[in-house]
Order: structure tokens, then C-alpha cells, then sequence
């Protein structure tokens, strides 16, 4: 029972009046660790003793704090006493500052000191785009000044080892000896000279001793609005300040990682620009964003330029096969000389021409320098010949050769070989021919090249009419490389490993880029048909067709009927059934696929025809189309294709029993 006192309490000796308050020794409690230090008060205080606002003393890191049982009287309950009504009078958050962030003008303003004072701190100071000033400590820092004014900005010369910046200990504007951009957070070294400082936002007037004056030239409120950094702290409602979160938009460039500390970017640097270094074209054009731009090789004359199938090189070559181009040629000895010029890489040489008893001819890489003699004249009667002889053209000029050029003439005349221009010899499947719908198969489309031929060769660099492939394109209903994929193979294939077949014609199919080829020459090293220039063949396909199956009564009348042979309903007129003979109440029956009757064949059933045996040809039951059709009666089915259920119409034979091997269906 609680005594009633008309007067309060006054306790003699240095005690609290709740014994508790302390410990035994008349101390906070206290614990080489806070934990320890808990654990001696609800040691000492079990809990039948406690109660709700019960406060404690507890002695951590050299300071005496209060906890109590705020809401409970459990080891757990005993928490730190706070405030919670009144507000600390001391330090608290009012808002938040973004560090080096800068939102202002691009106008620059610069100032020209002068004065007898200024020694050899005269000259010009430009302006910066940002706001800096020198703390309390005499550090350098960017942003608002704690106190004494507005943002301002720093001043820096054009050598940047001096900086004009705003002091807020002595609200006065001063010269630190050093770049104060490059050194925030350092100490700002101000000049040991007197009497120059200038007040105020901005500079103006003189003051001190010495001789002092400034000059601005431009504004720091002109211009577009320039913006440095991105602000992560946005602001501030009552006590809770609002931060901006950081979100990665290119992961694949750019890693965040946090830890417990620190907020952790990573990632690949980012491409600038490029250089092209030595002489001649520069092969880096420019960058556009994020898009390096470069000029294309293309190949002239007699160069190609080829990339390897590994995709890591590109090779220059001549069709020469020299890496040197050609520069002149020299004639060796005396006499007429055969060298004429040059141009470009282009050699001229002088023509040989016979005159009086000597010809001259060109025998397939010789050339044959005859003198007629007085036992071997030259032929000089009527030409050129007026039919043809032999090897001999009608026009050929016979005058000037001598009687074993005209014999060569005549029996071994000027020959070509048989031209084939380069293509696809065959396109193969994996699977061709008819597939259920629906049903899944791993396709590989094979693509075999030939370069063609030049038949016989005779003369000619290469019995092949076009050079080496460089590169496949496939095509094909779905998952089929795109474009051309380089390959200097003869064949090439590509796989599409999971296809669903649908209805009607699926095709596959590709073409061949090639090379350029060599000249066709005959028999006597003649051009007589120009090099194939580089090119691609005419595309080649090969296709599947997806189909419904057909099922009958064939091995036994009674349900279920069987499947039949698979069947091209799309193109076929009429389709071939096997049936057997019916017996007692068993009827024959056919099931056609909806699909088939319908969309997207528009093949309906206008008939059943029956072989007869006697005249052995096929036959209307009842004479006609019509009537044969109206045997059967038309009934609603459906059939499990491909693990899916399909709509089927089936026909049952209403007539008597009858005799039939196979009917055929007309559509």
C-alpha cells in the first residue's frame, strides 16, 4: 500500500531514492562491453522487481547513459532512455549539400589586377563554372559557404599556379597561392601580401596601403546553362532527406556494386576517338556518339581484299600474285626494242609486224618468226580465202605464210571449250518429302558449289569458271543465319535444331558469292571469252510439305480405323484409300481432315469412285459423282495428331455389304 506524504522527500546521504537506479557499489553498472554491462543490470534487478519507466545507469565508453524498461520488463525491453518530446538544442540536420555540383551560366568573367601592392600577384584571373570558397579551417571547398553569403566563384589565372577565392573567416575575397580547382579539400596558401583584399560578391573598389585596382571584363550571368555533376541529395521534408538513387541504364558497359562502405563503378573505358598514324589515307573517319566511324577498303585494279572465315584478318591481294606492283621494264640489248611504256601498271610494248618474205604468227604461247627462202616461198595469190577449208575461216587472209603456216591452217584449226557457268548442284534436307503437321525434326539444309568448268581447257589459266566461294546465304521458314556467312568451302550447311512442320509447302533454299575467275583461252591461247567477274548464283531450294493423315478401316473393320499412307492433298486431284470387305453390320469408313475439306485447300469431296476388277478401270457407284457420294453418310470426328486433337469428317458406307480393295477419293 503506497504511503501518503504531505511533503516530498530529502534524502541525507548521496543516494538515488530508487536503489535500483545504481548498482550494489552505488555506481552505473557497468561491462568491459555494452552487452556485459546490460547483462549486470538484469543480473541485479530480477524481473519481479521491475517495472514499466524503471531507469537505469549504465557507464559505456567513459559515458554515463540512462536506459529504462520502456515497454516491457523483459531482458529485451531495456533499451537506451532518448528524447522523444523535446528537441536537442545543439547541432541538427537542416538540408544537405551536393559537393562539386554546379547549375549556372556559361559566361566567363576575368578580372585584370594591377597596382603597386599586388607585386607579382598582377595579371588576369578567369573565372570558373563552379562555386568554391576557403572554410573555417582554411581548407578549399565547392558548393554553398556554411554562412557569410551567397555562391560565388573562384578566379584562376591562365597558368593556374594562383587563385582568387572568397575567405569566410575574414568575408573577404583572397589570393591562394595554388590552383584551388585542383586542390579542394586542401589547405588554401594565402598570399603573405596585405592591403588588397577586395569585399563584396563580386570585385570592387580598392582598399589598404597599397595601391590596388581591378578591371572586369565579361559576366558570370550570361550565356546557355551549364550544368556540372548530377545532384544525388534532392531535398528535405522535415527530418528525412531525400537522395536520388543510382540506376545503371548499360550493364553491359557499366557495373554498381555496393558494399557496406562504399557504392563500387566498374566497367570498360569508353573510346574517345581514334587516331590514324603514319602517312597516306586515314582509315579512322570520325565519331558520332558513341559510334566510331571508318572508311571502307575497297579493292582496284588488279587487288582483291578477302576476310578470312576466322573474321580476324584482312588480306590484300594481287591477281599477279606479286606484292610489288610494276614500275617499268627494261630492254635488254640492242636492236628495236620491244618495251614502249608504261601507264599506271598498265606495260606497252611494240608490235611485231613481217615484211617481204618473213611472217610472223602466234602458236598458242609462241610466237613463230618465219623468212620465206628460195625452196619455201610465201604464198602470194589471191586472198583472204572465200570458203572455208579445214581450220581455214572463210576471210582468213593466206598472203605472206608460207606453205606449212597455210598446211597448220588448215588441219589444226582454232578450238574452245565448252563453257558451264558456276552454280548450286544440289540443295539437301535432313527430311524431305511428307511430314505430319505438328510434327518436330532438326533440319540441316546442305548447299554443295561448283565453280563451273572450262571444257577441255586447252590454254587456258584454270579449267574452273569462276574463282573460290566466299560466302553462304541460307534461308529457310525460321532460325537460319542471316545474311551471308563467309566459307571458301565447296559445301556449306546450316541447322535449324527444333522446326514444327505446318501445313502445305515448307521450303529451304540459299545461294553462293564467288570470286573472280580466269580468262577462257582455245587451243592457240586466243581469248575467246572474258573472265567471270565476281558474282552469286540464282538461289536453289529443296522443301517438305506438311500434311493431316488418313486413317480407314484396313486391317479390320471395327474401330479404331487405321492410318493411312501419308498423302499430298494440296496438289493431288484425288487420293487412294485401302479398304476391306465389309461383313454383318461392319461398315467401311474413311476420315478426311477438316483442314483438308476447307481453309487452307478448298478441296472439297465431290466424289468416291471403286475399282472394278472386270473392266479394270475406276467407276462411279450409281453412275455418278453425286450419287456415289450420297452411299456414305457425313459424321463428326476427331483423332489425336502429334499429341494434338483434330477435327476429322467421316464417311461410313449406309449400303449393303460390298466388296472393295481401294476406293479413290475426288475432290
Amino acid at each position: 500500500m503506497a504511503i501518503i506524504l504531505n511533503d516530498n522527500i530529502r534524502i541525507n546521504a548521496g543516494k538515488p531514492s530508487e536503489s535500483k537506479y545504481l548498482s550494489s557499489t552505488n555506481l552505473p553498472y557497468s561491462g568491459s562491453t555494452l552487452s556485459a554491462a546490460l547483462s549486470a543490470v538484469t543480473t541485479a534487478i530480477s524481473i519481479s522487481e521491475r517495472y514499466l519507466g524503471l531507469t537505469v545507469l549504465v557507464t559505456t565508453g567513459g559515458s554515463n547513459i540512462e536506459y529504462w524498461f520502456k515497454e516491457g520488463v523483459q531482458n529485451a525491453n531495456l533499451i537506451e532512455k532518448k528524447f522523444t518530446s523535446e528537441q536537442l538544442v545543439g547541432d541538427f540536420i537542416t538540408g544537405a549539400t551536393n559537393l562539386g555540383y554546379f547549375s549556372g551560366t556559361t559566361g566567363i568573367q576575368w578580372l585584370d589586377i594591377s597596382g603597386s601592392g599586388f607585386g607579382s600577384d598582377v595579371g588576369a584571373y578567369f573565372s570558373e563554372y563552379n562555386w568554391y570558397y576557403v572554410d573555417g579551417d582554411g581548407n578549399i571547398r565547392i558548393g554553398a559557404p556554411t554562412y557569410n553569403g551567397p555562391f560565388r566563384r573562384g578566379y584562376v589565372t591562365a597558368v593556374r599556379d594562383k587563385s582568387w577565392v572568397w575567405n569566410v573567416s575574414t568575408a573577404q575575397w583572397e589570393i591562394s597561392l595554388n590552383d584551388i580547382a585542383a586542390n579542394v579539400g586542401a589547405a588554401a596558401i594565402i598570399s603573405p601580401h596585405t592591403g588588397y583584399v577586395f569585399t563584396g560578391a563580386t570585385f570592387s573598389g580598392s582598399e589598404g596601403t597599397a595601391s590596388a585596382s581591378t578591371t572586369a571584363y565579361g559576366s558570370l550571368t550570361t550565356g546557355n546553362t551549364l550544368t556540372i555533376g548530377y545532384p544525388i541529395y534532392k531535398d528535405k521534408s522535415d527530418q528525412d532527406l531525400h537522395f536520388r538513387t543510382i540506376i545503371n541504364d548499360t550493364p553491359e558497359f557499366l557495373k554498381v556494386q555496393t558494399d557496406e562502405n562504399f557504392i563500387h563503378f566498374s566497367g570498360v573505358s569508353s573510346v574517345i576517338t581514334g587516331t590514324n598514324y603514319g602517312g597516306g589515307i586515314g582509315v579512322f573517319s570520325g565519331k558520332t556518339g558513341s559510334n566510331l566511324k571508318f572508311r571502307t577498303l575497297i579493292a582496284s585494279g588488279d587487288t582483291s581484299i578477302i576476310q578470312k572465315t576466322n573474321g580476324q584478318l584482312i588480306v590484300y591481294s594481287s591477281s599477279e600474285g606479286s606484292a610489288n606492283a610494276i614500275t617499268g621494264a627494261t630492254n635488254i640489248g640492242t636492236g628495236t626494242t620491244v618495251y614502249s611504256g608504261i601507264t599506271n601498271r598498265n606495260l606497252y610494248f611494240n608490235t611485231f609486224v613481217g615484211s617481204g618474205s618473213t611472217s610472223i604468227s602466234k602458236i598458242g604461247n609462241e610466237i613463230r618468226i618465219f623468212s620465206c627462202t628460195t625452196g619455201d616461198a610465201c604464198y602470194d595469190l589471191a586472198s583472204p580465202s572465200a570458203i572455208p577449208v579445214g581450220g581455214i575461216c572463210t576471210g582468213t587472209v593466206l598472203t605472206g605464210k608460207t606453205a606449212f603456216q597455210l598446211f597448220e591452217e588448215l588441219l589444226v584449226p582454232e578450238l574452245c571449250g565448252i563453257i558451264t557457268e558456276p552454280n548450286i548442284t544440289s540443295v539437301g534436307l535432313t527430311h524431305s518429302g511428307l511430314y505430319e503437321i505438328d510434327c518436330n525434326i532438326s533440319q540441316t539444309l546442305a548447299i554443295n558449289f561448283s565453280r563451273g568448268c572450262i571444257n577441255p581447257q586447252y590454254c587456258s589459266i584454270s579449267d574452273k569458271r569462276s574463282g573460290t566461294p566466299n560466302a553462304y546465304c541460307f534461308c529457310g521458314p525460321e532460325d537460319m543465319p542471316i545474311g551471308f556467312q563467309s566459307c571458301t568451302a565447296l559445301s556449306a550447311s546450316a541447322t535449324d535444331a527444333s522446326y514444327d512442320v505446318v501445313i502445305g509447302t515448307q521450303t529451304w533454299g540459299g545461294c553462293v558469292r564467288y570470286n573472280v575467275g580466269s580468262p577462257a583461252l582455245s587451243n592457240k591461247g586466243n581469248q575467246y571469252c572474258a573472265a567471270l567477274g565476281s558474282g552469286c548464283t540464282s538461289t536453289s531450294n529443296n522443301s517438305i510439305i506438311g500434311v493431316y493423315p488418313l486413317y480407314a478401316t484396313t486391317s479390320t473393320i471395327t474401330p479404331p480405323l487405321t492410318q493411312q499412307i501419308l498423302q499430298n492433298m494440296s496438289t493431288a486431284n484425288n487420293v487412294l484409300i485401302s479398304l476391306v470387305t465389309e461383313s454383318g453390320g461392319n461398315k467401311q469408313k474413311f476420315q478426311i481432315p477438316c483442314a483438308w475439306l476447307g481453309a487452307p485447300t478448298n478441296k472439297p469431296l465431290v466424289g468416291v469412285c471403286q475399282w472394278n476388277t472386270v473392266s479394270s478401270q475406276w467407276e462411279y457407284p450409281g453412275g455418278s459423282a453425286g450419287t456415289s457420294l450420297a452411299l456414305w453418310t457425313t459424321s463428326s470426328a476427331t483423332e489425336t495428331v502429334q499429341g494434338n486433337s483434330v477435327g476429322y469428317c467421316q464417311y461410313t458406307h449406309n449400303g449393303v455389304d460390298r466388296s472393295a480393295v481401294c476406293i479413290r477419293l475426288v475432290f
